[in-house]
């Protein structure tokens, strides 16, 4: 049976959605040159004065590739398993255990300051 490995990770798909009508839109400020003659510059050139941060906004192309990149990340955050009926056994099974130590084994004898090693 085919099973998604983290299914609570599909509330995080209108995440940027929510981030896109919560929070507000980043203001980037650019440099501009102060003159003050402005009012007339403006005035002349037909272009209404605005203040000095601009907004870019997104194209349909990039925000469907973020869109899509944002679906991948999902779907790579939980991926698709397959599950398959518990294995059952019945029978005796002799089971094997190696069990390393690095400890000296009983039988060697230990020198002490007491008493001297004997050869």
């Amino acid at each position: 049976m085919l099973s998604i490995a983290y299914p609570w990770l599909a509330l995080l798909l209108p995440a940027p959605l929510l981030v896109y009508w919560l929070l507000p839109a980043h203001a980037t400020r650019r440099p501009a040159v102060r003159v003050p003659f402005f009012a007339t510059l403006a005035r002349l050139s037909g272009a209404p004065a605005r203040a000095g941060a601009g907004i870019s906004r997104r194209g349909p192309w990039r925000r469907t590739a973020l869109l899509l990149c944002w679906l991948l990340v999902l779907a790579a955050l939980m991926p698709p398993q397959w599950v398959l009926p518990p294995c059952i056994r019945i029978g005796r099974r002799a089971t094997c255990c190696c069990c390393w130590s690095i400890s000296p084994p009983p039988w060697t004898r230990r020198t002490s300051p007491t008493r001297p090693a004997t050869r």
